[in-house]
């Protein structure tokens, strides 16, 4: 019953998004006849105007394709700054990527643009996450209450966590990368950049579409395709659809024990982790009465269901601070699962004994003891999830008045679902459980308003209101037995909390054209936060193992004899952030284009629920010039841009000595200076682009504990205050001695800050039969960076070197392609998840796609 009522709720909260949506299509209708008479009568708004943020879905950056065949470099449309602009003359640093070069370059996802895009790191941090860094800001914030630094925004509605990511590209229009704080329409989450996700929208140019079909190794499977049909001469409809199904590049040797089996009988195997198994539908649907008045109505839905978690233990050692090696490794724990004979400064992973060393090779049951003693079992057995889910609905209304202003209105709702369950099994060992997490809805709820002057003329302005609001809650429960293991006398703790995040922003930005070269552009943003946690609403556990309980206020006890041990905690956060940004724009030439401009962004502050102390907002200053040409009657374009950035209080996971817990913390101001570059030529058929990033990064002043070094008694106690901090003090039950674990870390390179990235693609188009055959090869280079503020080879992601090629057969209304992506099966890694696990980059893929547009 609880099921269908929750079943019931959701859909009555999408029918009340659909029935808002018609109704603003309504009042839209209902407008003045009048006023929509005189306004059709009056010439038409520019057609920048009218393309606006949404409707330049035609004209970006697919119209931009390097063309094999034509020999030139057409013009690129973006719509980075509200309008549809030229890429070239455009005063940002960022990159449009169109769908045809996503096609091509078998780019599925956001992880995927970081093998051509530089200054883009994507880390893959296990199931459906991913956490995109630019040039150095972002990082891998795990906690719902956290907001990414890179604003992740998909036709409009902006995404506020890393777990929203990895949502597959299909029937696209553009993908646009902007490096850098945006200040003003981007106000917050854009202290490292923003990536803007475009579909193709609907059309009135007649019944097309196309079908797109593709195989590979690893059994991968995909067909995807889209059909637009104008229903009327001012209605039209676009129905897109993704499937994708392929095995893991994991294999797993081991095998699960069920939680009633102990000492191993009744195992059985598990798939293994990592597989895709990806749904996907997008419904747009266009509504244009008069030439001055649009609708765009897009309702998606994705499912991926990744199997299980696939990362691996850490393979890789790490060293103890100097005034900790006197303590020894924090589990015991030596290659083999011998223990050490003393003390010493080298340490592996309490895991690393129950690992097969092998990448992509796991184990995560009973393994490496012939005997199958229990002592053989690798303790902490993969996290098994149900299909992530989300859903999204945007409406955007576009009006254009009889002086040319224009009118934007973007209103979404998107919901977030998805379950993790984890098993661990030690049975030789006092404890036993199971873990589950759930999270039955995170629910996102966001309005914008822009107003758009007329293009034309020396004065030209953009201003606007956004609002986001986000609802999230998360219910955990676990179940631990003591020895021997049996669920007949368990502690089962049950806690939920409750994440609730509001932002609102008002934005101004006036450009003015001194002369035909000189423009000078000044925008300003206010930004309001309110931002609250609360929990565990109630945490339950059984009374025996826990006799200490109470009775429990905000929820009944889950069995009879289990009481609350806990009240709820409550924190909020509030406050006013100003950002802006200044930009001075030259155009001496035609074909030549300089900026240089300063941009403020910061990504809000707030609470992680059941802590007590709240993380400051991020604040960066952004100093950049730049550089954009056009040459050789269109056939060389490039760019060059410097920049220095001002990064303080970077949020980061730090552990708090007081309470002997991880939270999230501030550190230090960090610097970070570094030089962009993209170059690419066509002559007749053949194409080149070369990309670089170049970037020297420093972090603040910061002293923190090692965490990866911490035995476990020292969780949950806090610093010992007797003489010396080694003896308990006043008013201490117990304690620890943090003091020989703190680590000066001041200097080092933010995480996820390669020194240098880069790439070539090279490609040669060669009329044959009627069509044209492109041979193309890339190469892409990452330098070594870190997954962490500990810059220690326990969270190096080593350099990588990736080649791939491709052949693509085009034939007018078809199309064919054969792929080889990391051709020399490169092996490294792309994510880690707090030392602990490793998350390998693909391996080579292998596949042919086919695709027929109609």
């Amino acid at each position: 019953m609880a099921g269908k009522k929750f079943r019931a709720s959701r859909l009555s909260l999408r029918s009340s998004i659909i029935l808002s949506a018609a109704a603003g299509l309504a009042v839209a209708a209902w407008l003045p006849s009048g006023v929509l008479a005189q306004a059709a009568g009056d010439a038409a708004a520019p057609a920048d105007a009218q393309a606006g943020q949404q409707g330049a879905g035609d004209q970006t950056a697919q119209s931009g394709q390097n063309s094999a065949a034509t020999g030139t470099l057409q013009e690129v449309v973006v719509t980075a700054e509200k309008r549809a602009t030229d890429i070239q003359t455009t005063p940002i640093s960022m990159e449009a990527i169109s769908s045809n070069t996503l096609e091509s370059q078998n780019q599925r996802e956001i992880i995927d643009l970081q093998t051509t895009e530089p200054g883009l790191q994507v880390s893959n941090i296990g199931l459906a996450y991913t956490a995109p860094n630019i040039r150095g800001i972002g990082n891998d914030q795990f906690s719902v209450a956290e907001t990414p630094g890179v604003a992740t925004i998909r036709d409009g509605l902006f995404l506020q966590g890393i777990h929203d990511t990895t949502d597959p590209f299909f029937d696209m229009s553009d993908v646009e990368v902007l490096r850098g704080p945006q200040g003003d329409f981007i106000g917050f989450s854009s202290t490292g950049g923003a990536i803007e996700l475009n579909s193709a929208n609907p059309t009135f140019n007649g019944n097309n579409g196309y079908l797109e079909m593709e195989v590979g190794n690893y059994s991968d499977k995909r067909i995807d395709g889209a059909l637009n049909a104008p229903v009327t001469d001012t209605f039209a409809a676009r129905l897109a659809f993704n499937e994708e199904t392929m095995g893991s590049f994991y294999r797993d040797i081991g095998s699960l024990v069920t939680p009633d089996s102990p000492g191993g009988n009744g195992t059985f195997p598990i798939q293994d982790p990592g597989s895709v198994d990806d749904k996907n539908m997008r419904l747009s649907l266009l509504w244009k009465p008069l030439d001055n008045f649009q609708a765009l109505l897009k309702i998606e839905y994705n499912s991926s269901n990744p199997g299980a978690l696939s990362g691996e233990p850490n393979q890789v050692p790490f060293t103890l601070p100097a005034k900790a090696i006197a303590n020894g490794c924090p589990d015991a724990i030596a290659p083999g699962g011998v223990t050490p004979a003393g003390p010493g400064g080298t340490c592996y992973s309490e895991f690393y004994p129950y690992s097969t060393h092998i990448p992509f090779v796991i184990n995560y049951g009973w393994g490496g003891d012939s005997a199958g003693q229990a002592s053989s079992i690798y303790e902490r057995l993969p996290a098994l999830g149900e299909p992530f889910t989300d859903y999204r609905d945007g409406l955007h209304l576009q009006y254009t008045l009889p002086d040319g202003i224009q009118i934007t209105s973007i209103t979404g709702f998107q919901q977030q679902q998805w379950n993790d369950l984890s098993l661990s099994c030690a049975c030789d060992l006092a404890t036993s459980g199971v873990g589950y997490e759930y999270v039955p809805k995170d629910d996102y709820y966001s309005q914008e308003f822009d107003f758009l002057s007329p293009s034309s003329g020396k004065f030209t302005w953009i201003g606007g209101v956004s609002w986001f609001a986000r609802w999230s809650g998360v219910d955990d429960t676990s179940i631990t037995s003591t020895s021997p293991y049996s669920l007949t006398d368990p502690e089962i703790v049950a806690s939920n909390t409750l994440t609730v995040q509001r932002m609102v922003g008002v934005f101004y930005r006036a450009s003015y054209q001194f002369t035909p070269a000189w423009q000078l552009q000044v925008g300003v943003r206010d930004n309001w936060d309110n931002n609250y946690a609360r929990g565990p609403i109630d945490q339950v556990e059984e009374s025996t193992l826990s006799p200490t309980t109470h009775p429990c206020t905000e929820a009944p006890a889950l069995l009879a004899g289990y009481g609350c041990v806990n009240l709820p905690t409550n924190s909020g956060f509030k406050d006013t952030v100003p950002t802006g940004k200044v930009t001075l724009n030259w155009s001496p030439a035609q074909g030549q284009f300089f900026y240089v401009f300063y941009a403020r962004g910061y990504t809000p502050g707030g609470y992680v629920a059941g802590t007590s102390a709240p993380y400051l907002p991020e604040h960066v200053s952004d100093y950049e010039v730049g550089w954009k040409t056009t040459q050789l009657d269109g056939h060389l374009q490039g760019s060059l841009g410097g920049y220095w950035m001002i990064y303080q209080n970077m949020q980061q996971t730090v552990y708090d000595t007081s309470t002997g817990t991880s939270g999230t913390g501030n550190l230090g101001t960090s610097h970070l200076r570094g030089i962009e570059t993209t170059w690419t030529v066509r002559e007749a058929g053949f194409g080149l682009t070369v990309t670089g990033a170049f970037e020297k990064s420093s972090l603040g002043a910061i002293t923190t504990v090692a965490t990866y070094a911490l035995p476990g008694s020292a969780a949950n106690k806090g610093q010992c205050t007797g003489p010396g901090g080694t003896t308990v003090g006043p008013g201490q039950a117990n304690c620890f001695n943090f003091n020989p674990y703190l680590v000066n870390l001041s200097g080092e390179p933010n995480p996820f800050a390669p020194e240098f990235s880069g790439g070539v693609t090279l490609d040669y188009g060669i009329a044959l039969g009627g069509g044209t055959l492109d041979p193309k090869i890339q190469y892409n280079y990452t330098g070594t960076m870190y997954g962490s503020i500990f810059q220690i080879p326990y969270y190096e992601l080593g350099a990588r070197r990736l080649w791939n090629a491709y052949l693509t057969y085009d034939k007018g209304q078809w199309d064919a392609e054969a792929f080889i992506t990391n051709f020399t099966n490169q092996v490294y890694i792309s994510g880690d998840f707090g030392g602990s696990d490793v998350y390998y980059g693909n391996p080579m893929q292998v596949g042919v796609r086919f695709r027929k547009d109609f």
